[in-house]
């Protein structure tokens, strides 16, 4: 029996808590059965995990945990080296110790033949069950039964559990978790083993990050189509473990390395912000020569122009605009480039590298040896990106949050968002599969998928600013049928 830990150790539970802040506080308060069974269950595995790990260790070889890890990253062959900095690493851990065991095809470095094919777990229960603690055995028996999945959370009882539903097989079971209440929100997605020991059902591992409800869409297609044709219920999901973890890898990768999408101008060109620098003799032969590119009325121009006292001009900006065809067929003007005429020198912002030939070509043309190109400065998008987020506001950005925080203007923007999704669920969504959201809820997979759409815009709603308005959201789902 192990000594009574001091009021400043690590807490026997696992919690990585101070006794006295966990198990140490809960001494003095009355706790329910199954907060004392769940502290009991969480203890005895702060005290068998390292033995497991130094089992393994001893009889599979050093070699097993890299092995192991090949086959864990096979669907994801970038994956750096195996290492406690992966955001992965206490999933493969788990999936180690209750799901991985030697080739037996012969490749494996294990050379106990008598562990070819035998888990981590399973080999150090047969050889040490006995001598566990009965709940202990319980437990790690039922991690080489219970499977990998992906789980919604339908509910959340802080510091306390959750209720999850399994994507793949639709069962649905209140799980005692403490540590992923705390911060699980109804809606996310999380990829874990469910276990059940002592009358509770337990999370033996989750991956550190949820997916948010929009990944629901993508995750349970991909569960669809591994299941195919057979009955979700009685799908034997133990077996298909390396394929779950292709699901995961291919969803988390995303979400763990976001990339800014391939974006483009309204010509369908790569963007690239560019400054474009000229030197020019004139900056009147500049404006005389260049304002054909700007079809603003005289009273526009004069306003964009700066004169000295004798008339003439200092300054001047023109907007290079160009009518142009939308997808839908109508007209609208596109702006090719925003010009600032100086003293000696004109600058040009464009947004591509081919909007820039176009520039300099027509620069060059109208003023002949009257301009000569200077330089070109490219930003990144993620440049200016980084750059807008460390600035602070400006006056102007402060002040427009003034006025979209006014009763007059959030009752404008309420009404255009009203009209906007109650036309919304009669639009076709490319992830629904091109139908309508009234359409998709007809189906159970389509109305799951309507589900994290309209949870993914409330979670996303609640962040704007200002807010989206509750009632909004609330009308949606009543008129979808949703809960």
């Amino acid at each position: 029996m192990s000594a009574k830990p001091g009021r400043n150790d690590p807490c026997p539970c696992g919690s990585g808590r101070k006794f006295k802040h966990c198990c140490g506080a809960a001494q003095n308060t009355v706790e329910s059965p199954e907060a004392l069974m769940w502290r009991r269950i969480r203890r005895l595995l702060g005290e068998s995990n390292a033995e497991v790990q130094r089992f393994a260790m001893s009889a599979y070889g050093s070699g097993a945990l890299d092995e192991a890890w090949d086959e864990f990253t096979s669907p994801a062959p970038d994956e750096p080296a195996r290492g406690a900095q992966s955001p992965h690493f206490e999933v493969f851990m788990s999936w180690f110790h209750n799901f991985w065991s030697p080739d037996p095809s012969g490749e494996s470095m294990v050379r106990d033949e008598a562990l070819i094919g035998v888990e981590p777990v399973r080999a150090y229960l047969a050889l040490r069950g006995a001598r566990l603690d009965p709940l202990l055995r319980e437990y790690l028996e039922s991690c080489l039964d219970a499977p990998l999945s992906f789980h919604r959370v339908e509910d959340v009882e802080r510091g306390v559990g959750l209720v999850l539903k399994d994507l793949v097989t639709g069962s649905e079971r209140r799980v005692a978790e403490r540590g992923v209440s705390e911060t699980a929100q109804g809606g996310d997605i999380l990829f874990a083993q469910v276990v059940q020991a002592g009358g509770l059902s337990l999370i033996e591992c989750c991956a550190p990050f949820a997916f948010p409800p929009i990944s629901q869409i993508r995750i349970a297609e991909e569960c669809r189509a591994l299941v195919g044709r057979r009955k979700r219920a009685t799908f034997p999901l133990r077996e298909y473990d390396l394929e779950m973890l292709a699901i995961y890898h291919a969803a988390a990768e995303p979400l763990l390395n976001p990339r800014l999408p391939t974006l483009q101008n309204t010509d369908g060109e790569p963007m690239s912000m560019r400054k474009v620098v000229f030197d020019i003799d004139s900056p009147e032969r500049a404006f005389s020569a260049l304002r054909h590119l700007d079809p603003g009325e005289d009273a526009d121009l004069a306003r964009a122009q700066r004169r000295d006292a004798q008339g003439r001009l200092v300054e001047a900006e023109l907007s290079w605009v160009e009518p142009s065809m939308n997808p839908r067929g109508a007209m609208k003007d596109k702006v090719v480039a925003f010009l600032a005429i100086g003293a000696s020198r004109l600058t040009a912002e464009v947004n591509s590298e081919a909007r820039e030939r176009r520039l300099r070509e027509t620069v060059e043309r109208a003023l002949g040896a009257g301009a000569r190109y200077r330089a070109t400065e490219i930003q990144s998008v993620e440049q200016l990106l980084a750059r807008g987020e460390a600035s602070p506001p400006s006056p102007s950005r402060r002040e427009s949050d003034a006025i979209a925080d006014s009763p007059e203007v959030r009752a404008l923007i309420n009404e255009h968002m009203s009209r906007h999704y109650d036309s919304w669920v009669n639009e076709r969504i490319p992830a629904l599969g091109n139908r309508t959201p009234l359409q998709a809820v007809k189906s159970r997979a389509g109305r799951e998928a309507v589900q994290a759409l309209v949870t993914q815009l409330e979670r996303d709603g609640a962040k704007m600013s200002p807010p989206l308005d509750p009632a909004i959201v609330k009308r949606l789902k009543e008129r979808l049928g949703l809960s």
